[in-house]
């Protein structure tokens, strides 16, 4: 029995070995076999760079072809010995595209040749054969430049109108699209601007219905453009009332200024720091009123200050309240009369008497006497008794009651029968 055992193992280890030697020895005929024939095979490189040519010829023929129709890369398949395969890789496969070829404007179509620097590579296809692209004349044209500040200025600064180093530029691209171009604008923002600057801006270009034009042709060109921006502090200060009372000078004789209301009442101004820090108002410029003799509405013109400048424009409106000088005359020992007391009756006052001083425009206190004043006390219904009365005044030509004082305003009146 263990003589049959034996038999079996020695057997099965024969066999095994065998297998073993049998698989050894096909691998080694395959890779002899692999390397003698060197069999073709396919393979794809991925992404594989376009190049395009033919640039120089394009542009000396006034074309030009949008960048947006081109593309960046293809895929290539290509049959090659097994032994070339590591070999080929994107550096060794090459695409092209070549202007060329394009004679005149229109769509067009470009084929995408590709070479592959192995001796037995062949291409067998190319993900994208061709290009379309549409064709275009290539034209310059001038176009103007406008400056607009996005956001706005920091608190306390002021940022000046931009002075750029050209008013237009010359812009080259697809003659569909330059001559469709209004205007190149320049953006410039401002929000975080503290100090002057002077920089390069990219320009945008704008059609007359406000839509962006963009330019991404081959041999387009759009221009930049250097902005100087000033950056200056900025303070609001009052225009000097008092001063403006007396800046106002040749009014009617005989008249004065008494107050003035001026429009605008404050204005901005912009400097340097330091120089602002020295203003606190603003004064108005001599103003001639050009004998005046009642309040009119007046322009008047604000006066420079050194480094500083007036933000809101140098002229304000001036509204000066004129009136006659004021004057005031005092008559005494006025008698007080007993008006409308009823027959029968008989009455005495604590006061006869008063003094009368009255205000007013000088022209007319000028020409009041002691004839032209009455003072009374109106007994109308009254009847025996004890009164204390107002002392009244018969009306003054142009003189307010409120610019009459007497020095006698009641009295006590006793009203007896006769």
């Amino acid at each position: 029995m263990r003589r049959f055992f034996s038999a079996i193992g020695n057997s099965f280890r024969n066999n095994l070995l065998l297998k073993i030697m049998s698989v050894i020895f096909a691998f080694i005929i395959w890779s002899y076999v692999m390397a003698a024939e060197n069999p073709v095979r396919e393979i794809t490189v991925k992404d594989v760079k376009v190049t395009y040519i033919g640039t120089e010829e394009l542009v000396a023929k006034d074309l030009t072809i949008s960048k947006d129709d081109l593309i960046e890369s293809v895929d290539v398949s290509i049959m090659a010995g097994q032994n070339s395969h590591k070999n080929i890789t994107n550096q060794t496969v090459r695409a092209t595209v070549d202007f060329s070829e394009i004679s005149a404007r229109g769509e067009a179509k470009l084929k995408v040749n590709v070479t592959v620097g192995i001796a037995d590579a062949t291409v067998r296809s190319v993900s994208q054969e061709e290009v379309s692209v549409y064709v275009d004349d290539l034209v310059q044209r001038e176009v103007p430049v406008r400056c607009v500040l996005q956001g706005e200025a920091k608190e306390g600064y002021y940022v000046a109108e931009p002075v750029l180093s050209a008013d237009s530029v010359m812009i080259t691209g697809p003659r569909e699209k330059v001559e469709s171009v209004a205007e190149a604008v320049c953006y410039i923002p401002i929000s975080d601007l503290e100090e002057s600057v002077k920089s390069s801006y990219i320009l945008t270009l704008f059609d007359e219905a406000g839509a962006q034009v963009s330019i991404n042709e081959l041999n387009a060109s759009v221009p930049s453009v250097i902005a100087e921006v000033e950056v200056l502090h900025k303070k609001t200060v009052p225009v000097d009332t008092a001063g403006a009372i007396a800046s106002i000078t040749n009014v009617k004789e005989g008249y004065v200024v008494t107050d003035v209301a001026i429009t605008p009442s404050t204005v901005d101004i912009v400097g340097s720091e330091e120089a602002l820090s020295q203003v606190s108002s603003v004064s108005i410029k001599p103003l001639d009123a050009q004998g005046l003799d009642r309040s009119s509405f007046l322009e008047g013109e604000l006066q420079e200050i050194k480094d500083v400048q007036i933000l809101s424009g140098t002229t304000v409106s001036v509204y000066p309240q004129i009136e006659e000088k004021q004057a005031s005359k005092s008559f005494s020992n006025v008698s007080i009369n007993l008006d409308n007391l009823a027959s029968g009756y008989t009455a005495t006052l604590s006061d006869s008497r008063t003094d009368v001083t009255i205000s007013g425009g000088e022209s007319i206190v000028s020409g009041i006497t002691k004839r032209n004043i009455r003072a009374y006390v109106e007994l109308a219904d009254a009847e025996p008794g004890t009164y204390v009365l107002p002392v009244k005044l018969d009306p003054i030509t142009n003189i307010n009651t409120s610019d009459v004082v007497l020095s006698v305003p009641t009295v006590t009146v006793t009203v007896r029968e006769k």
